[in-house]
């Protein structure tokens, strides 16, 4: 696992710090307001196609925090820094954008929340081959900030592909059975009140 908050390459407005109250540990890394900068891990990770990356993290927003949490695997086509043809290997973020209010309806009002997000093969652009673990600062905000714990990279394991695809049949076999249940209690209710059964 990758460690950001650990190795950071700090953007202008960004800093790593410590609190009394973090989900995991003390150590956060700091996302401020400075508009158009990008903390990130620094280090190329060599993309292999044929595998799926999860980025997990722990976020709060401050109370006064009014810009947006952006996070990504900036893309590069080689490890001398040329970017990706989308957005300037930024595409596509996870999250993004996640502002205050939504955070605080999901997590609670400004406490931690966890965020997972998985990379596979249609998030890669054309010609990437490495990838950069990168916030973008608190978007679009005046005051307040973000704060960031915990973060880790991983490979998705195949135990964890063959598990949601087990959850996703499961899933779907509740969905049928419950299909099947509704239309025996329809029948059942026809035949109780009398009528006809088509």
């Amino acid at each position: 696992a990758t460690h950001l908050y650990r190795t950071a390459r700090l953007a202008e407005g960004a800093t790593l710090t410590t609190v009394t109250d973090g989900k995991v540990g003390s150590d956060v890394l700091r996302l401020g307001t400075t508009a158009n900068a990008f903390p990130n891990q620094g280090t190329y990770v060599a993309i292999d196609p044929t595998k799926k990356y999860r980025a997990r993290f722990w976020a709060r927003p401050s109370s006064n925090a009014n810009g947006a949490l952006y996070f990504s695997l900036r893309q590069f086509t080689d490890s001398n820094g040329t970017a990706g043809p989308l957005n300037n290997g930024r595409s596509p973020y996870k999250p993004g954008p996640i502002n205050r209010v939504s955070h605080n309806t999901t997590f609670g009002t400004d406490a931690w929340g966890e965020y997972s997000y998985v990379w596979s093969l249609s998030d890669w652009q054309i010609g990437a081959k490495f990838f950069q673990p990168e916030f973008l600062n608190s978007f679009g905000g005046s005051a307040g900030y973000w704060e960031i714990q915990d973060f880790t990279l991983n490979e998705v394991t195949a135990a964890e592909n063959n598990s949601a695809a087990i959850t996703s049949e499961a899933s779907a076999r509740v969905a049928a059975d419950s299909s099947l249940s509704t239309q025996i209690n329809n029948v059942s209710a026809r035949l109780n009140a009398g009528g006809d059964v088509y």
